[in-house]
């Protein structure tokens, strides 16, 4: 587990993905505030429930979106007692064990059936510490239909929507250019000062400029 950010009492820490659990784990975060915490994405090895403190109360597993990726160690997660969340829109992707859908064919692996503990659509929030902290859902579709990011703040977790590096894939099944293209100018409208991303380097400080970079390149 790494801190990468302190902000107004939250605490931000990558708890999966490079340099912290085995591939193919996507970057995983924990975001904590006065004992309370959301992990955003859960990866597929298993490791970043073991570098999330037992003595935590974690309000939710909130999905950026269905990829093996970034959501089959969702059963690790139900194990804990920390309920798995995800948007309406691929909930089914979960139910279903689907490889396709979920990219699981794409490392030769087959996708567990869970149900998440329930879903959420744009909008909806999750509080922490009696609404010191709102997690607020964005619906970012483009990289797939359910595709999210989350907010506090000026601060944006990304998933596969945006990276430092470049745009999200669109490719893959229920992928769609033009809407993500729109999900990033929305992002980029935004204005966050600091993003995480799914894959690849935080943007800290510099993240409302690389985003638009990013546009570019759609």
């Amino acid at each position: 587990m790494r801190k990468l950010l302190e902000k107004d009492g939250l605490t931000v820490y990558k708890v999966g993905g490079k340099g912290v659990t085995p591939h193919p784990d996507c970057n995983c975060y924990l975001l904590e505030v006065e004992g309370e915490a959301v992990i955003v994405d859960v990866g597929a090895s298993g490791g970043v429930l073991s570098n999330v403190p037992e003595d935590l109360k974690v309000e939710a597993a909130l999905l950026t979106h269905a990829h093996y990726d970034h959501a089959a160690a969702g059963p690790n997660a139900l194990d804990r007692g920390i309920p798995v969340a995800v948007h309406r829109e691929e909930a089914e992707v979960l139910s279903e064990g689907d490889d396709v859908r979920s990219a699981a064919t794409l490392f030769g692996a087959s996708m567990p059936e869970y149900d998440p503990s329930f879903t959420f659509d744009e909008g909806d929030a999750v509080e922490l510490a009696d609404g010191a902290v709102e997690v607020k859902v964005l619906h970012t579709p483009g990289h797939s239909p359910g595709s999210c990011c989350f907010m506090v703040e000026d601060i944006v977790f990304t998933g596969d929507t945006v990276f430092e590096f470049g745009p999200g894939r669109w490719d893959l099944p229920g992928g769609d250019k033009a809407l993500l293209r729109e999900s990033v100018e929305r992002l980029v409208s935004l204005e966050p000062e600091a993003a995480f991303p799914g894959h690849g380097r935080e943007m800290i400080g510099n993240a409302t400029e690389a985003m638009e970079r990013v546009l570019r390149l759609l």
